[in-house]
């Protein structure tokens, strides 16, 4: 395999590598509380058992992609990991699940809660391990709610509450609608009961079913870290760049670096090695001779006889191989008593553009290297 072979197999091994990474790195980008991820933090269950009731489920990840979806009266909304999501996309938010017919929030923290203008104060405090909490209020009537442990509180002076703490909130809490300002809300304290691995324990599943499948169509806001606001993050500016772009650069760098050491060569000076055969000169000279006829470069062929020729009359001569042209034009027409110009049309100039006109060159060089021989 040639060099040039073997350089364009490196690099589409290290472009197979890249692709390989980025398949790799989205394949790992499922999220918590991911509606579309197995994993045990994710929460397909909840959307294929929603779906299997005749809900219709619509993930984004963005405020943006909220209001693409036109949430209205058949639509309930429901936002997970709300602290993603910045103030300005929090405001969005609540403009537009305004027309909705409800809003259920996942674990919101205190700042979430007043950027979307809801009535409801988070309960600071230290929690204790709720257990399982029976509801009393609707939609949870009679089902038991096992939040986690330390699962956040809230209260409120409007609305009702159920599973109540040790530190007096309760862990859900509901609020009624408002015509045109907010539909109906429900906040519940843990995420728990969406994840996969925690939705079997109590009645956890009943929870999430009532919260979300109050309506015929649900609009999933799944913020994660991919499409988080720089504002609710601190992080600065958000990266337009991919998240595998940097580890992919990092892989074709090192495939560079181990490339450079496979092909690369010792640094020292140069030394002379014997050959491994004998190789006679009418063979090297043959078979340079049969590549310039493959190439068809008959100019280059010429001008290369044309500069032996040169050579060998000026040591004839006694001429130094360094001599003008001119010079050794003129020495070699007053040995061969020939017109100057003639003799220089065949040592010098003179294009050639066939293989007539190459040997046709080459038989006057031989006839001049001759007359000069000759006494």
């Amino acid at each position: 395999m040639t060099r040039g072979r073997l350089i364009g197999a490196s690099l589409v091994l290290a472009l197979v590598a890249l692709a390989l990474v980025a398949v790799l790195t989205a394949g790992s980008r499922k999220q918590p509380l991911d509606p579309g991820s197995a994993a045990p933090d994710g929460a397909r269950a909840v959307a294929q058992v929603l779906r299997a009731q005749g809900v219709s489920v619509h993930v984004t990840h963005t405020a943006a992609g909220l209001v693409q979806q036109s949430a209205g009266p058949d639509s309930t909304v429901v936002v997970t990991r709300a602290g993603l999501l910045g103030r300005a996309s929090l405001h969005r938010i609540a403009q537009t699940s305004s027309s909705a017919g409800s809003l259920v929030l996942i674990a919101p923290t205190a700042p979430v809660l007043a950027d979307l203008g809801l009535p409801i104060r988070e309960v600071p405090g230290a929690r204790s391990d709720p257990g399982q909490l029976r509801c009393s209020t609707p939609p949870f009537d009679g089902l038991r709610f096992d939040g986690g442990v330390a699962p956040r509180s809230y209260t409120s002076t409007v609305g009702a509450g159920c599973a109540r703490l040790d530190d007096g909130g309760d862990a859900i809490r509901t609020l009624p609608a408002v015509p045109g300002l907010r539909p109906a809300v429900v906040v519940i304290g843990s995420d728990q009961f969406l994840r996969n691995r925690g939705v079997l324990s109590a009645d956890d599943a009943a929870i999430a079913l009532r919260a979300l499948g109050s309506h015929p169509r649900l609009v999933w806001v799944a913020a994660d870290t991919a499409h988080a606001d720089a504002s609710a993050t601190g992080s600065g500016e958000a990266s337009p760049w991919p998240r595998w772009l940097g580890p992919g650069t990092w892989l074709v760098a090192a495939c560079v670096v181990l490339l450079m050491l496979w092909r690369g060569r010792r640094l020292g000076r140069l030394v002379t090695e014997p050959l491994p055969v004998v190789v006679p000169a009418v063979e090297t000279t043959l078979s340079r001779g049969q590549l310039y006829r493959r190439a068809r470069d008959t100019a280059r062929t010429a001008e290369v006889l044309r500069i032996a020729s040169r050579h060998r009359l000026a040591r004839y001569l006694g001429l130094a191989p360094t001599t003008p042209a001119a010079e050794l034009v003129r020495e070699t027409a007053q040995a061969t008593r020939r017109d100057a110009r003639e003799v220089h049309d065949v040592l010098v100039g003179g294009p050639v553009d066939d293989e007539a006109q190459l040997i046709r060159t080459a038989q006057e060089l031989q006839n001049l290297e001759r007359q000069v021989h000759r006494p």
